[in-house]
């Protein structure tokens, strides 16, 4: 029996989100595809799958889970092979399907998913090695398991699952990798010695939103560092709010810098969702209390707190001579 009969080829079918799903849609629609063309992708599927999973596999069977996994990376590699081949364009992709070389677009695809996964990688190794990777505390366990990713395989550590592998996806997984390097591009537009200062001073508590809070600060009021102290928040506060929230001039002045920085180095598709963000941080800086207000940036309270710390010991210590003398 054709192990692959276990696994029901229905859940497999390209949905309208995929590349191929929309050629499909698009031929069938205007009738150059034929109406079971979507079947034919199935039987190549059965095919294919079942040559993995025999490839790939560790023991005698051929599990469900790799042969569920090996019709899935098949289906990927058609869809980003056929993307590849068409240059994006669905109705030339409309024309290749009708030729129904299914194998061509799976093995340009593979190169197109190794290619993709090989620069995850090799970027994520050297995020996790940059210090302004201190800034993105919530991607931290996400890059050291993409920083460990197999491309030959697709596998990399399971972050829910210790001990296990899971497979990464080239297609949502690249979106959501591009999409954190963005955020590390924008990073390394601000200068290292002003970033390093700030994480001198705040230590392990530094967070992107947190930064962006900081820039918005210093780019209003024209500070050279990002490190505030109380007084630099209540001075940012009572000159650059109104009851309106943040004064319009100031509000173009911000956005207009960070537009300048986000062209330095972030691509340009990622440049708008980072300055959302910028955004997104000015309105919840509008809606707070002055109290909450204060406590909303990465400041240097927690400098301060080992200042007085260091104040109170080396006032012990002046008492503890003091009556050593006496």
């Amino acid at each position: 029996m054709n192990p692959l009969a276990r696994l029901d080829l229905r859940k497999f079918r390209v949905d309208s989100e995929s590349f191929a799903g929309q050629a499909l849609d698009l031929g069938v629609k205007f009738r150059k595809l034929d109406k079971d063309v979507a079947d034919g992708l199935l039987v190549f599927l059965r095919l294919k799958g079942t040559e993995l999973g025999r490839k790939n596999r560790t023991g005698i069977g051929i599990t469900n889970d790799l042969l569920t996994r090996a019709v899935r990376q098949v289906l990927a590699c058609i869809d980003l092979g056929l993307l590849d081949l068409s240059g994006g364009d669905l109705n030339m992709a409309v024309d290749l399907l009708k030729s129904g070389d299914y194998e061509e677009f799976r093995k340009k695809g593979y190169e197109c998913a190794f290619n993709r996964l090989q620069e995850m990688k090799d970027t994520c190794e050297s995020i996790a090695a940059r210090p302004e990777s201190a800034f993105l505390p919530d991607e931290q366990r996400r890059i050291g398991a993409w920083a460990s990713l197999a491309p030959e395989s697709w596998l990399c550590p399971d972050l829910e699952d210790e001990g296990k592998e899971r497979v990464v996806d080239p297609v949502k997984d690249f979106d959501a990798f591009r999409e954190l390097k963005s955020r590390m591009d924008f990073l390394r537009t601000v200068p290292w010695k002003v970033l390093d200062q700030l994480k001198e001073g705040v230590g392990d508590e530094g967070s992107f939103s947190g930064l962006v809070r900081n820039l918005i600060l210093s780019l209003a009021v024209d500070k050279a560092d990002l490190v505030h102290r109380s007084e630099d928040i209540e001075s940012f506060h009572r000159t650059c709010f109104t009851d309106g929230g943040l004064r319009e001039n100031i509000r173009k002045k911000v956005l207009s810098l960070v537009k300048q920085q986000l062209s330095a180095e972030v691509e340009e598709e990622f440049r708008t969702p980072i300055l959302e963000e910028f955004r997104a941080e000015i309105c919840n800086l509008e809606r707070m209390g002055f109290a909450e207000f204060a406590e909303s940036f990465l400041m240097e309270k927690k400098m301060e707190a080992s200042e007085e710390s260091s104040d109170a010991d080396k006032l012990l210590e002046l008492t503890e001579v003091l009556n050593v003398e006496e």
